[in-house]
């Protein structure tokens, strides 16, 4: 079995013996899907003449028997491109594919006569078509791995085509050489360790942290998918002629004001107010978590800040001098680390990166150990933990003239104690008995939970009483987990 993976030119790709296997699904792109790939061509050579405009991922099978490339995925884009080629010159290009289907062969005739009405008056040639589209081309020899290739792109979530697919419609933006190379390498080096590091990739960072924290506003919030995501990190993003950053004060870089990036000879810097932040203090760039992003170094840089912040709370492997880091990194270890849902420990994650975005490490720990109070409420009180349930706690049940959501309360706090007295009105009671298996998920949580109390010097007496079906909890302190919180923080650990 081999791999290879290459750029291609659509000259280069359409060059291959390219076929559409009788398992493909139809052909399903309509006048919408077309209309949007011709405006991004269009509004894409007209500002960028000779940049090479990059659509994706192909998966190949290399079928090496018959001397031929089956198309494991790609098949609606590479259609369409043959489509507005053959507007063009009226000529047929070397690919083999049955259409028996009404559904393909209706929209392929729908969408030859809506590529021919937009490009009647359009200047575009077929040479700027075959030359300047490029694509990340994946050939294997193996079918069973080209469809394991095809699930990954396709599942949920951003996958590494998706990062890559960022990274270089961001790389291209950047008009300074230099900054082009230095923020390639710094990216790389990111995406190596994380590769190396399960538990933090910059996966992880699009799909759970930065996506969420940017578009669950007020009572709109739904799970996230790849097309949403590149629309927030390459569309959404202004355009960018002159290497610009957007800076926005929060209480860790209050000072910083100025827009200008210079360069010196060893390191790109910020250059503000006649202080530079060098790039290895990523976590206190003056970006802040919703602001608008410009497309280029920009967009980098700000990913760059909030990766390091992530790898500082949850993955930091150096013991902290930090009184209040410390704390908090051993409530995540002894709670989040194991024996938690990871819905629950993917929010618990969102909220601290969203709060420490905010106030920094201020009050960080006491933030930690009232969400620890909401999530694990719900944990105590549902026996099935889903998506759904991380909306249901973020919605929370109140009155409907509520609009904004705990993400919403933490950016537009002026105190931190605003939060805490919000997420104390949300948050479910426990009732003085409950009944859980011995065995469950519930019961683990409980445990890690009273053990991280303990720890502290506070006891939490759980008494196990034996009866036909299960064991009832006893809890005296558990059943208002609040007291507990209360406790630690007069106690100042």
């Amino acid at each position: 079995m081999s791999i290879h993976v290459n750029i291609l030119t659509l000259k280069e790709l359409l060059e291959k013996q390219l076929v559409i296997p009788e398992y493909q699904r139809f052909y399903v792109w309509d006048k919408e899907n077309v209309d949007d790939l011709l405006n991004d061509l269009k509004d894409f050579f007209l500002n960028n003449e000779n940049e090479e405009y990059y659509l994706g991922t192909v998966i190949l099978h290399n079928d090496k028997t018959n001397k031929k490339y089956n198309i494991i995925d790609g098949q609606q884009r590479i259609l369409t491109l043959l489509i507005i080629l053959y507007v063009f010159e009226q000529q047929e290009y070397n690919i083999e594919g049955k259409f028996n289907n009404k559904i393909t062969m209706q929209n392929i005739r729908n969408n030859y006569k809506y590529v021919k009405e937009y490009l009647d008056n359009n200047q575009n040639n077929k040479i700027t078509l075959l030359n300047n589209i490029i694509f990340t081309e994946i050939e294997t020899d193996s079918e069973d791995e080209a469809f394991i290739f095809f699930d990954t792109q396709n599942g949920r979530g951003v996958t590494l085509d998706a990062i890559d697919y960022l990274k270089s419609y961001h790389l291209r933006a950047i008009k300074d050489d230099d900054y082009r190379d230095i923020i390639a390498e710094d990216w790389d080096q990111n995406n190596r360790y994380n590769k190396n590091k399960k538990h933090n990739n910059l996966n992880i960072l699009f799909n759970e942290i930065l996506w969420k924290a940017r578009r669950w506003t007020g009572r709109n919030i739904h799970y996230e998918n790849i097309k949403e995501i590149k629309r927030e990190f390459e569309k959404n993003t202004k355009h960018n002629d002159n290497d610009q950053c957007l800076y926005y004060t929060n209480i860790e870089n209050i000072m910083y004001i100025d827009k200008n990036i210079t360069k010196d000879i060893n390191s790109l810097v910020f250059n503000i107010q006649e202080k530079n932040i060098k790039i290895k203090d990523k976590k206190y760039y003056p970006f802040k978590i919703r602001q608008p992003i410009m497309e280029g170094i920009n967009f980098f840089l700000y990913t760059n800040k909030y990766n390091e912040i992530y790898k500082y709370l949850f993955y930091n492997d150096e013991i902290s001098d930090e009184y209040e880091i410390k704390k908090f990194n051993k409530l995540y270890t002894d709670i989040y680390k194991t024996n938690i849902s990871k819905y629950l420990k993917s929010l618990f994650e969102l909220l601290c990166v969203v709060y420490y975005d905010k106030y920094g490490e201020k009050d960080l720990f006491k933030f930690a150990l009232y969400c620890d109070y909401l999530i694990g409420n719900y944990r105590i009180l549902k026996a099935r933990i889903s998506k759904e349930t991380i909306i249901k706690i973020l919605k929370f049940d109140i009155e409907e003239k509520e609009t904004d959501n705990l993400l919403d309360i933490i950016q537009m706090s002026f105190e931190a104690d605003e939060i805490i007295k919000f997420i104390d009105k949300i948050t479910p009671k426990i009732k003085e008995n409950i009944d859980i298996k011995k065995s469950g998920v519930i019961s683990k949580y409980i445990i890690s939970y009273s053990n991280f109390i303990k720890d502290k010097g506070i006891d939490i007496n759980i008494t196990w009483m034996k009866d036909k079906k299960n064991i009832k909890y006893k809890m005296n302190k558990l059943k208002d987990r609040k007291n507990s919180i209360l406790e630690i923080i007069s106690k100042g650990q």
